[in-house]
């Protein structure tokens, strides 16, 4: 997330600009057939109620590329906003969102 500046002085012809980074966003699509994932919910909950007040929760992504080069994208220490589960027919998945902010992602 970024946001751009503009200020003007007196005197100056043009505005001056600068950008800030203000953080990331994600948005993360999960389907799942294993129970565990109710464990991290559980977490993020106790967490955002302050009851795991030293819970840390990273997020890494590997992107492979049509090429075969491989980056991998670190999130240390992420939060999150709801977290909506989705329970469709008998033949599919659970599906959940996880949609957070984070103060850094590293590229390696």
């Amino acid at each position: 997330m970024l946001d751009t500046l503009s200020e003007g002085y007196l005197g100056q012809s043009t505005e001056q600009k600068d950008d800030i980074f203000k953080g990331v966003s994600f948005e993360l699509g999960l389907h799942t057939g294993d129970p565990g994932v109710f464990d991290l919910i559980e977490l993020i909950k106790a967490r955002a109620q302050r009851r795991e007040a030293t819970s840390r929760i990273g997020i890494t992504a590997r992107f492979t590329f049509p090429d075969g080069r491989v980056r991998k994208g670190v999130i240390g220490d992420a939060f999150f906003g709801a977290i909506p589960v989705e329970i469709g027919a008998r033949d599919e998945f659970v599906k959940f969102t996880l949609k957070g902010e984070a103060s850094d992602i590293r590229f390696i």
